[in-house]
């Protein structure tokens, strides 16, 4: 009987526009905000890979960098020499 009053079903509509909004928030600053600045250092750190450096890459080998083209990655791996993308890089172990 109350939902039929304009007062009570504007009130309803506005508290249930503050929780979306609550939850939106929510996802951002939870999800969205450190996926989105991880990126932004791995991006770095792809940047930045020297020759000389040691690798893992994104499948799991393991080597040095023999040097460092536009877009790709050349490094050995156990006396194998492999050219990869720079974005297969997963991370460097030592400098």
């Amino acid at each position: 009987m109350y939902l039929a009053t304009g007062f009570l079903s504007n009130t309803n509509t506005f508290q249930i526009l503050i929780v979306y909004g609550a939850l939106i928030a929510v996802l951002y600053f939870f999800f969205i905000r450190p996926n989105s600045k991880k990126k932004k250092e791995m991006q770095k750190m792809r940047n930045n890979i020297q020759r000389g450096d040691k690798i893992i890459t994104i499948g799991g080998f393991v080597g040095t960098i023999e040097s460092v083209e536009e877009d790709d990655v050349v490094f050995r791996c156990n006396g194998t020499t492999l050219k990869i993308k720079r974005t297969a890089v997963h991370s460097v172990i030592e400098k």
